[in-house]
């Protein structure tokens, strides 16, 4: 239980000074400082920060779920991690191989892109256009949640 508190602190706020946070869960700088550099590679893969992509001009937020050919799924699997406009690749299941999402600035992108995947031998998609953000990036956030496990 006390690994998930201190894990949801730093999934609240990676930018707040240990001080604050030990004061706030009632635990030792010490220890919070020993578990950041224990989870640092491991549980905590990167520190990062949330971005709204539409005050940065990129309006058109979407998630393309892909079933490819057989020859085709390394080669699509390559260009969905190296495309610069790709947030998130997954592989998934269901009869699909790839979930990615991919941020784009205005439907021209999403033309070219789109021009762009032709190439490959794609035997089914789907495109869902995100219109908001009901929710992101909030579990375990809170402390409160680490007392319902």
């Amino acid at each position: 239980k006390k690994e998930l508190l201190i894990l949801s602190q730093f999934r609240r706020n990676a930018r707040e000074n240990l001080t604050t946070t030990s004061k706030r869960i009632h635990i030792p700088i010490s220890t919070i400082y020993d578990r950041l550099k224990k989870y640092e590679g491991g549980i905590i893969q990167r520190h990062t920060s949330l971005l709204d992509f539409t005050k940065l001009g990129y309006g058109i937020k979407i998630h393309l779920v892909l079933k490819v050919g057989l020859k085709d799924k390394m080669p699509v699997r390559k260009f969905l991690h190296m495309h610069p406009r790709t947030n998130s690749v997954f592989g998934i299941s269901n009869g699909y191989d790839f979930m990615a999402e991919v941020i784009l600035k205005n439907f021209k992108e999403v033309e070219t892109f789109m021009e762009q995947l032709e190439r490959f031998e794609i035997i089914d998609h789907h495109e869902f256009y995100i219109v908001s953000d009901l929710k992101r990036e909030e579990f375990l956030l809170n402390s409160e949640d680490v007392e319902v496990f």
